[in-house]
């Protein structure tokens, strides 16, 4: 409501919900179920902490930035990234060049074994969140941030850009998360 104000949207015209989570879906599992569906969808195991990102493949989502947290992390951190990728349209170069530059840093950082990125709609995208040990938002603009609000309704905590008016409204630092800048040593200290 602020940004629409901001830009100068009257307030009679501007419509806010709440962003819906279903509950039915969305919760917390317990740790054999977490580790059962680490196995099953990131093939790390339950000695692993895990950091989950779902995200589109485009550059505003910054998951270039979270492969540099990762070589600042300790070996048994694992990062499980995946999200759909345009294949067509104006946007599928620039998309699927940014895709193969993620896969490319992650070799040239070392991260190959820990570093699982995949390409692809996610079906049942809670799965994902119940896996994780952390879920990671480095997004540079976001709108409402629902990934934010599911992981959070799964119990998992998050450390995320701190973006106003979105993840400061949902992150309590040191109690459900932490909000961070997109600083490298930052992020790495807020994860750990």
């Amino acid at each position: 409501k602020d940004m629409c104000l901001a830009c100068g949207v009257a307030e009679k015209d501007i419509w806010l919900r709440p962003n819906p989570v279903d509950e039915k879906a969305f919760f917390p599992v317990n740790e054999k179920v977490k580790y059962e569906l680490r196995h099953a969808n990131s093939g790390f195991n339950g000695m692993d902490k895990l950091l989950v990102y779902v995200a589109k493949f485009r550059p505003s989502k910054n998951h270039g930035f979270l492969l540099d947290v990762m070589s600042r992390l300790p070996q048994n951190f694992k990062l499980y990234m995946k999200g759909p990728l345009v294949e067509s349209g104006a946007l599928a170069k620039r998309d699927n060049e940014y895709f193969a530059s993620l896969t490319d840093k992650a070799r040239a950082l070392g991260l190959e074994d820990r570093v699982k990125i995949e390409k692809g709609f996610c079906e049942n995208v809670a799965r994902m969140y119940q896996m994780a040990d952390v879920y990671v938002f480095p997004s540079k603009e976001e709108g409402l941030g629902t990934p934010v609000l599911e992981s959070l309704a799964c119990g998992v905590p998050v450390v995320g850009n701190n973006i106003r008016g979105v993840t400061d409204t949902m992150i309590i630092d040191g109690q459900n998360g932490y909000l961070s800048p997109l600083d490298v040593e930052i992020f790495a200290t807020n994860i750990l």
